[in-house]
Parts: C-alpha cells; structure tokens; sequence
C-alpha cells in the first residue's frame, strides 16, 4: 500500500464561499452501486482515529490517521480515493488520498504467527518441563532464504525459547522449530520477536508474538456447595460432587469433616477410589 502524499492547503476554507459548503447531513443517499463499491473497501482497508485533547493540543498541530491495508488474495490491486469529510462541511477536494495496494507472493510463511500456549500451570522442582509448541516454517519463493530471529527479545522474556533461532531454507523446502514457555509467576506473559530475512536488520519481516499464562497449581470443587436432599426419617440422604485438581499428578486426600458439623452423622466416600 502506497499512499500518495500531499499537504492538504487549508487556506482554501478560508476563501470558499459558504454557499458552496456541502453539509454531508443533508446529502442525497448513494445508489446500490456505490454503496456496494464502499462495503468492497471497507473489507480490505480499516481507518483508525485516536481522539486527543484539543485544549492541551498545540494549535494548528497536525492530525495523524493510522490507514490499514490487509490483501486478500495475491495479485489483487486495489486503486481508489479515500473519501475524507470535515464534520458540517463535507466533501473537499484537497482532503482526498488516492490509495494504491496490491497483494504479493509472500517470501517466507510461518504458521502460526501467534502461539498462545493459554494457561499453563507452573512447574515446580529442580528439573521443570517445559511446554512445547511446534511453528511450521517455509520458503515458497524461488530462491534459498536466511532467516533469523532477534534473540535479545526472546532472552528478555525469561520464560520464552525457540530452537533453532536461525537457519536457511531451500526454494519450496519446510522446517518445524520447537518453541517452549515454562512460566514462573502466576501472570501473562506476551512477547513479539522479529524475525529478519537475509541479514537485513533494518527492518523485520514479520513479528513473532509469543503468549501465555502461568497458574499455580490448585484443587477445587465442581460445585461450591452440595445441598442434600429432603429425606423421610431413616432414610439417608445422598449426593455427590467432584473432586478436581490443576497440576497435581499423584496426589492423595485425606479428607477431615469440620467440629461444626461432626456430631451429625455423616459419612464421606470415594466411589471411584
């Protein structure tokens, strides 16, 4: 994508003649075919505005967009003018864009490009395993690649690894690189790694983001709280509830009944052992 720049002149605001102001409230609706045209665009180009303090704003301070073009299909140009419109003015010829963008053959695919590992629970010892993740790289292009990762970033991380961090890839050849998080406090963890092509540091090729959660292991109940039902005299009441953990492998209860309750007559067993 390729916008063409031009400083819009704003004095010509000052020299239009108000009978000329078009107020887009009361403009006539478009036809099907230009709405159908703008609802097209609209799947492929996003326009964000952040709103900022005017008051504590420079005067005549510049106003910034931010213009997002995703491609969906190789060789798929998109030329069109992007419509800008002062709010109770309306249409101004020196406030149009014309943007211009077409989709190429990328040169490197990995996938995926986010590896979320969700929320792992944190091993304890001195020998903790780490989860593991298996990203899928490869070279559609017709020449051998090089490509390496910012190792700085990911030794930032302290929970984050990749192996290998570099490599070279023949033309239509695949790899698998393992990625492991062992987390060690109870928190998210987010990191974006760049990866380079060729040795050209100047600028990453794609960004690697890298997510988790670290959780301390924990037993709970499948519910918080059994209510026994309502019985005739002599007949005991029965109910049953799960017992769950998170982290534990072996683990062995021993479950006491609370003085509160303990001179009723109530009994607690493991069906399942």
């Amino acid at each position: 994508m390729v916008p063409i720049h031009e400083d819009p002149n704003f004095k010509d605001l000052e020299n239009m003649n108000p009978e000329d102001l078009q107020d887009p409230l009361n403009e006539d609706d478009m036809d099907e075919d230009e709405e159908a045209d703008d609802e097209e665009q609209n799947r492929h180009v996003q326009i964000s505005l952040k709103p900022s303090d005017v008051e504590n704003e420079r005067e005549k301070s510049p106003l910034r967009l931010q213009l997002k073009y995703t491609p969906a299909a190789v060789e798929d140009p998109r030329d069109f003018v992007l419509p800008l419109k002062l709010a109770g003015v309306g249409e101004m010829s020196c406030l149009n864009r014309a943007v211009r963008g077409v989709g190429v053959k990328p040169r490197f695919l990995l996938e995926p490009t986010v590896v979320n590992f969700k929320t792992k629970v944190i091993a304890k010892g001195s020998k903790p395993l780490p989860f593991h993740h298996d990203v899928t790289i490869t070279n559609p292009d017709h020449n051998a690649i090089g490509w390496s990762i910012d190792r700085e970033a990911l030794d930032d991380s302290k929970v984050f690894q990749m192996n290998p961090t570099e490599g070279r890839l023949e033309p239509g050849a695949f790899s698998t690189v393992r990625v492991t998080f062992n987390p060690l406090e109870p928190v998210e963890y987010v990191c974006k790694v760049p990866l380079y092509l060729d040795g050209d540091r100047a600028k990453p090729y794609l960004m690697i983001e890298f997510r988790g959660e670290g959780a301390d292991a924990k037993i709970y109940f499948d519910r918080r709280e059994v209510i026994l039902p309502c019985t005739p005299l002599e007949i005991p009441a029965r109910a049953t509830f799960m017992v769950c953990h998170n982290g534990y492998e072996n683990l062995e209860l021993r479950p006491k009944i609370a003085n509160e309750v303990g001179k009723l007559p109530i009994e607690l067993t493991f069906p399942d052992g």
